[in-house]
């Protein structure tokens, strides 16, 4: 599981950030090094392995902090998104995209993948779900029958093979510090039929299965931050990027 650093123990995710200079848009996502593309990848269908969250209530970070102030504590991550209303909003891993995986929403669709390392989010859609695995990466269902990959967004089979989605900005942080930084924020309504589970630290075997050949440059559960711009994709170590002060060259 790739983690956010030694302090907090927090799943990476994705973030997308737009150069005030350029107006270009540049896609980081924070991952563990994985297989090379094969010529024919595993894909190991599983649409019953996790249910979809399809468009739950709604309501605010500090009414769902009383809520459940036993259960939801400081140090929680969440999968945070900005937007103009509401201050964003924040999802809880372990209420929500832990035993979900896939949230299929207005706010955006939402996923969430242990075993490959990253969370991220994309534009709004009440049509995926939860699929399987392919080349060790999380897969969802358009209602079309379009399969997409989890990581890139991008359509691998299906009536808009080739389709890419749109990717929203979003954000791993602590359940305490948003809370405290954006009350008003967005929550997900947290019925008592939401109950916490806790973070996987066994891999998933059908996921280790779909998995090609790792790519020997490095080890396969290196922490790396994945750019991609202008149809090039780059990866880097953590490692080098923290002996670095945290700049990319």
């Amino acid at each position: 599981m790739c983690r956010a650093s030694s302090r907090s123990g927090l799943v990476r995710s994705v973030t997308v950030t737009r150069s005030c200079c350029t107006g270009l848009l540049w896609s980081v996502l924070f991952a563990n090094w994985g297989p090379v593309d094969a010529d024919e990848p595993v894909f190991i269908a599983r649409p019953n392995a996790f249910k979809t969250l399809v468009n739950p209530p709604c309501s605010y970070c500090i009414t769902e902090a009383k809520r459940r102030a036993g259960e939801l504590g400081p140090r929680d991550p969440v999968l945070a998104w900005t937007r103009s209303a509401h201050e964003g909003g924040a999802i809880p891993y372990r209420f929500f995209l832990a035993p979900y995986r896939v949230i299929s929403d207005t706010y955006g669709v939402f996923v969430y993948d242990p075993d490959a390392g990253f969370a991220r989010g994309f534009a709004p859609s009440l049509e995926f779900s939860f699929h399987g695995w392919r080349n060790g990466i999380m897969v969802m269902k358009h209602k079309d029958g379009t399969m997409y990959s989890t990581l890139s967004g991008r359509a691998f089979a299906g009536p808009r093979k080739g389709d890419q989605l749109q990717v929203i900005p979003t954000i791993t942080t602590d359940w305490g510090y948003w809370n405290d930084a954006y009350p008003n924020s967005v929550a997900y309504r947290m019925f008592g039929k939401y109950q916490p589970v806790e973070l996987a630290v066994v891999e998933n075997a059908d996921a280790v299965r779909s998995r090609g050949p790792v790519d020997k440059r490095l080890p396969s559960h290196e922490q790396v931050i994945g750019v991609s711009h202008g149809g090039k994709t780059r990866a880097y170590r953590l490692t080098d990027l923290e002996r670095d002060g945290g700049l990319i060259r």
